[in-house]
């Protein structure tokens, strides 16, 4: 996120009756970074949207559990740092896809229910403030709330479209079903700029994927539907937002895109982004009238590591910043969400373990330019050592994780970096600059065999010290 200043004229009357304006210039607060895991080894617990409540805190939902019948809603609520205040699991046989804050500074939530689509709202606690089921088989990927209280939430029913009203206590206001030869789903919905609804996806048409973009009237009424491709092949909708006194929509193609529609929902200009091969898009979302920022997957067709792409751009399709997460397992980063201070949250999922039921909770919390803190480097002294030191890993035998304390006394570039008892290199733990201080950084070992480590420090691509520690399985 971009840091700024902002100008605040203040009208000042002097003695004299004249009346003048002075500028004062003031700071934006300033950027909090970090990376966080949130779960516990095999809790198998992901993110699927996140919302601020209101209050400076956030609220992350999503799933914890290995299967349909087991899983329940997972909602964890942080605060500005990243910092835990509480976690909350409910109704047994349900997911939470979709989240959206309420004036009281709790949320509403919906997604998956094993018998019967739910919403859910909670308060800042919480505890359940009410909870509606619908006798319905759909599946809601978003939920939003609307200007007169209510809540509008859209996804997918079978092969049809679903698009639903409810009041400010959950009674269902109305629901749509919308049926097409092939299939139809929606991703992303909103309140119209001049009033109804909006709810944009993806349609088959009959037999090609096309963008799907409805509009409804305050009683569910179709106003307009617009479909068209992009490129040659089909194409999708991940997000549909504002942007000014238009709409703009992010999506997948055989590349990635964006377009910004008129108010009755044709396409104005569309960008199509360059093919770096096998990537595509989960979530975007606007910073302003001129940048938008995205994430992604990538898959390279050999090897076993894929990489997410945080990465943003300026209305043209200029690239302005880009971050790439490696990971020999897997991770989502399903939704975005920009601060007022311009910093920007990501949410998902990181898997560390391949094809295991190891999900956690995956939260960045980055500058406007998408440089975040990993949260497993913790400064925990700020006093200038009197020396370089790399101390003992503690616990030591360990399993599966253990602590690694260090010492710097000037600031540069500091690696920790994790070998076998053949020298070859097993981990780079830690690749970054650090200031004076003591730090703290863990280790897991989920994919290592019982054995003896050895672990070093460098600094400044010089060898400070290394010290060997015992894995016991």
């Amino acid at each position: 996120m971009k840091a700024y200043k902002k100008i605040l004229f203040v009208f000042v009357a002097v003695l004299t009756g004249m009346i003048s304006f002075s500028s004062l210039r003031v700071k934006a607060q300033p950027s909090i970074t970090w990376e966080k895991l949130y779960g516990y080894p095999y809790s198998d617990e992901g993110a699927y949207d996140v919302c601020e409540s209101g209050d400076g805190n956030f609220f992350v939902v999503g799933s914890s559990g290995n299967s349909f019948s087991s899983s329940r809603i997972y909602v964890l609520k942080i605060n500005q740092f990243g910092d835990t205040l509480w976690t909350r699991k409910y109704n047994a046989g349900h997911y939470a896809y979709g989240v959206t804050a309420t004036i009281e500074y709790g949320c509403v939530l919906t997604g998956y229910g094993i018998d019967s689509l739910y919403i859910m709202k909670l308060d800042f606690k919480g505890n359940i403030v009410w909870q509606k089921f619908y006798p319905t088989t759909a599946i809601c990927f978003d939920i939003q709330r609307v200007s007169d209280g209510g809540y509008i939430a859209c996804g997918y029913n079978l092969f049809k479209g679903y698009f639903m009203k409810v009041d400010s206590i959950g009674n269902l206001k109305w629901e749509q079903n919308y049926t097409v030869s092939n299939q139809m789903g929606f991703a992303s919905c909103l309140e119209a700029i001049d009033g109804g609804y909006i709810a944009g996806g993806t349609v088959r048409d009959p037999d090609t994927a096309k963008t799907e973009i409805l509009k409804v009237d305050i009683n569910g009424n179709t106003i307009w539907e617009r479909r068209f491709k992009i490129l040659n092949g089909g194409a999708t909708i991940t997000n549909i937002l504002k942007l000014n006194k238009k709409y703009i929509i992010f999506g997948n193609s055989n590349s990635i895109y964006f377009s910004i529609l008129t108010l009755e929902g044709y396409p104005k200009f569309i960008y199509i982004f360059n093919d770096i091969g096998r990537e595509g898009l989960l979530s975007a979302n606007v910073i302003d009238e001129n940048k938008f920022v995205y994430t992604s997957q990538i898959f390279p067709q050999t090897g076993d590591t894929m990489y997410v792409r945080n990465w943003s751009s300026d209305s043209s399709g200029t690239i302005l910043s880009e971050k790439f997460y490696r990971t020999r397992g897997y991770m989502a980063l399903h939704n975005i969400l920009p601060l007022k201070n311009n910093d920007i949250i990501f949410a998902g999922i990181f898997k560390p373990v391949p094809n295991s039921n190891d999900d956690y909770s995956y939260i960045i919390r980055t500058d406007s330019s998408l440089n975040s803190k990993p949260n497993h480097v913790n400064l925990i002294n700020e006093s200038i050592p009197e020396e370089f030191n790399l101390y003992q890993n503690y616990p030591n035998p360990f399993n599966p994780s253990t602590n690694i304390k260090f010492d710097i006394i000037k600031a540069g570039f500091v690696e920790i970096k994790i070998y076998d008892t053949k020298g070859k290199l097993i981990q780079t733990l830690l690749n970054k600059n650090l200031n004076v201080g003591s730090y703290q950084v863990k280790f897991l070992s989920y994919k290592l065999s019982s054995g003896i480590y050895f672990y070093e420090l460098i600094f400044n691509n010089k060898i400070v010290s290394a010290k060997k520690m015992l894995l016991l399985k």
